[in-house]
C-alpha cells in the first residue's frame, strides 16, 4: 500500500453471513490517473445524483454470460454531475464476472473519496476497492 492509499471502514450492509469477508476496503487516491483539480460541489453533486437505496443488486458486465437482465444490475455505470465534469463509476474488480452492493454503499465509498482525495491537500480522483462483497471499485473521477 503506498502512501496515498488509506484504510477505510464503510458501514456493511450484507444480506447474509457469506458477505461478510477479512478483505480490507481501502480508498486510493491517484490524480494521474483519474483527474487533478476535482471541483468539490461538483464531486458532492454526482454523488448525491446516486439514489441511496440499501437493497443488496448484482452488478454484471452487459452483454456477457454473467449478465441476466432481469436480475443484475448493468455495467458500466455512470453517474455524472449536473455540470459532467465529475462522476462516479461502478466497476468489478480485476477478475470478476459480477460483484454485490448496494447503491448506499456506492455512495458511502464516492463519500469516502471526496473526503480523502478530493478535500485533502491537491483535489484529485481515486478509487475505493473491496465494497460491497469484496468485488467491485467505485471511481470518483474528473
Amino acid at each position: 500500500m503506498s502512501n496515498s492509499d488509506f484504510p477505510l471502514s464503510l458501514p456493511s450492509l450484507p444480506t447474509n453471513a457469506s458477505q461478510l469477508d477479512a478483505k480490507k476496503t481501502f480508498v486510493e487516491c491517484d490524480g494521474a490517473t483519474y483527474g487533478f483539480n476535482l471541483d468539490l460541489n461538483d464531486c458532492e453533486d454526482a454523488r448525491n445524483n446516486v439514489p441511496y437505496k440499501s437493497q443488496q443488486f448484482t452488478f454484471a458486465q452487459r452483454h456477457t454470460s454473467a449478465f441476466v437482465k432481469k436480475k443484475m444490475y448493468p455495467l458500466p455505470h455512470r453517474t455524472m454531475s449536473d455540470k459532467g465534469s465529475c462522476y462516479v463509476d461502478i466497476n468489478l474488480e480485476e477478475g470478476q464476472s459480477t460483484g454485490h452492493s448496494s447503491l448506499g454503499q456506492v455512495q458511502i465509498a464516492a463519500d469516502a473519496i471526496i473526503s480523502r482525495c478530493v478535500k485533502n491537500g491537491i483535489p484529485q480522483g481515486g478509487i475505493a476497492h473491496n465494497i460491497g462483497s469484496y468485488s467491485l471499485d467505485f471511481l470518483l473521477e474528473h
